[in-house]
């Protein structure tokens, strides 16, 4: 289960698919939280398989309390928060329209997030963090666990989603340019009503 926001565009941009995966996320809704409920019914649903929730933290505070459904159910799921200290494709929005003024998306300007560590020890839940690259090799296993793990991954709060369509632009006018589509260079010239 893949959440909304930047943690469906990183998943989708760094998840190796060539292995028998089963990605679910509720597009065209994108309605944030939607992960960690969608992990309780994937888990009912298959019991034997093993299951992982990515989320960010933004998302994470909608579902907070289903923690304690997925606990009660005896869930073994690993669930990867992206504590990215607040609303990172709002802030990239608010890059765009409002010469970077956050508003309601960060922690500086007027949000605040709890201490994962200590929501993981409320609930009686497993816990790491990842704070570096270096560290990413543990992420395998983590995956296989016969526990409900939270696994929170720290991101630069300045990292954005890449590359991006403006708003008002074509699809194929992303940024930074992706000169190396010639089929898309036609199309700016052409006719075709985009």
């Amino acid at each position: 289960m893949v959440d909304t926001g930047c943690a469906i565009a990183w998943a989708m941009k760094y998840i190796d698919r060539n292995h028998n995966l089963t990605i679910y996320h509720d597009n065209n809704n994108t309605a944030m939280g939607w992960s960690i409920p969608a992990l309780l019914g994937a888990y009912l649903a298959f019991p034997n398989r093993f299951h992982v929730a990515i989320v960010g933290d933004g998302s994470f505070m909608f579902t907070l309390s289903e923690l304690a459904t997925l606990k009660s159910q005896g869930v073994a799921a690993t669930i990867f928060v992206l504590n990215n200290q607040g609303y990172s494709m709002i802030k990239q929005t608010q890059d765009q329209w409002l010469n970077s003024q956050y508003v309601a998306s960060d922690s500086p300007s007027d949000m605040t997030f709890p201490t994962y560590r200590l929501i993981a020890e409320a609930f009686g839940l497993a816990y790491t963090c990842l704070s570096s690259s270096a560290e990413l090799h543990e992420i395998p296993s983590l995956l296989f666990t016969n526990v409900l793990t939270l696994v929170e991954v720290i991101i630069n709060p300045n990292e954005r989603v890449f590359p991006i369509v403006r708003y008002g632009s074509a699809n194929y006018d992303m940024e930074p340019s992706i000169p190396y589509f010639p089929c898309f260079s036609s199309w700016r010239t052409s006719s075709l009503p985009i």
